[in-house]
């Protein structure tokens, strides 16, 4: 449900965000709802402004019991730094607004509402900076992890952590409600981030194959682009090795077999040919022996034993 919009950034509220709404002010806490709706907005609105401005298309913010969401139409994953100045562009505008809250107390005194506008800047901006996707910081550290593991492992290594935390927040969910101490939150933010997490490795492999056509027209516009030798078993298949190309670098990959012996070379223009062609199910030792290239260079790849 669409109820305005900020700088053409469509706010749209979940329903049962409206629930939770409608049930603080019945508890006589409207006041405090209006606060968190400010604060979670703002921070989502950061987000979005610059992505907007890093040319990322924008599709809106829509308000859910755990928080919000900023939606936009997918990350470059062949350009993880945009990603990483996106993500830190949240907790950063919390720690301002943060600041402008004491400067407000300073100046006209100390109110509840006043405390709890504090209270809420900074435990969004903390808890979004936990290194777990999809919160920032779980984004900020994969955009650096991505560029040794590749997008995919990189997501999925993230992914793993936010669900240790979506345990942990259980646990202490658990423990505070025997304790007498209700605390529903705890619930829903550990369902969020488990439930989260999975879409992430599913929209991730969406992300890679978009990173991996888009590496191509990076390379005619940039000319240049490091290069990085990998090894890699015969037995893996071309479809398990293309998620943990490097999204910034250009590869080529020694082909060894169980007993360490090489096979052959294969340049990452081979294993993209051989992934948009379908034929992601071949290992790369057969693609290897699957004929001669249609490239002049390197002249051989395949090694033989010097007599």
């Amino acid at each position: 449900m669409r109820i305005f919009a900020i700088a053409g950034i469509p706010i749209r509220l979940n329903p049962c965000f409206a629930l939770m709404i409608a049930a603080y002010i019945a508890a006589g806490l409207g006041p405090q709802v209006a606060v968190l709706c400010v604060v979670v907005i703002a921070h989502e609105l950061a987000h979005l402004l610059v992505a907007r401005t890093c040319g990322v298309e924008v599709i809106g913010i829509e308000l859910f019991p755990f928080g919000g969401m900023a939606k936009t139409g997918g990350m470059p994953a062949d350009e993880p730094v945009v990603e990483a100045v996106i993500a830190t562009a949240g907790p950063l505008n919390n720690f301002l607004l943060y600041g402008l809250g004491l400067a407000v107390r300073g100046l006209f005194g100390d109110t509840d509402l006043v405390s709890f506008y504090l209270d809420a800047t900074m435990s969004l901006g903390l808890f979004n900076l936990l290194p777990a996707l999809p919160l920032d910081g779980g984004r900020i550290l994969r955009a650096f992890v991505a560029r040794s593991l590749g997008y995919s492992p990189a997501t999925a290594v993230l992914s793993r952590m936010g669900k240790a935390v979506a345990l942990g927040l259980l646990v202490w969910g658990v423990y505070s409600a025997l304790a007498g101490n209700l605390v529903p939150n705890a619930f829903a933010f550990a369902f969020f981030l488990y439930a989260a997490g999975r879409h992430e490795i599913e929209a991730s492999r969406f992300l890679v194959v978009s990173a991996l056509m888009a590496k191509r027209r990076a390379l005619v516009k940039k000319r240049v682009m490091p290069l990085e030798r990998v090894v890699a078993l015969g037995a893996l298949t071309v479809a398990e090795i293309c998620p943990r190309l490097s999204p910034t670098r250009h590869h080529v990959v020694t082909v060894v077999n169980d007993s360490g012996h090489i096979v052959g070379q294969l340049w990452e223009s081979e294993l993209l040919d051989g992934f948009f062609s379908g034929r992601g199910g071949l290992t790369l030792e057969e693609l290897v022996r699957g004929g001669p290239r249609d490239r002049g260079d390197p002249p051989d790849r395949t090694h033989g034993n010097a007599g």
